[in-house]
């Protein structure tokens, strides 16, 4: 189970840079403005409650 979330937080974000791609292909909105709208999930692979109590 550790393993799968690892995974998923790891590739996240690729996947939101993505789906802003696919936004910009379909609307042709500005992809700046749309990655400005997106709340990005950061790339860093450390939790934040980690950072607290290391």
């Amino acid at each position: 189970m550790r393993d799968a979330a690892r995974n998923y937080r790891q590739t996240l974000r690729q996947r939101q840079e993505r789906e802003a791609q696919t936004v910009v292909q379909l609307t042709g909105w500005d992809l700046q403005e749309i990655n400005r709208k997106i709340n990005f999930t950061p790339e860093t692979s450390v939790l934040w409650r980690r950072r607290l109590c290391p």
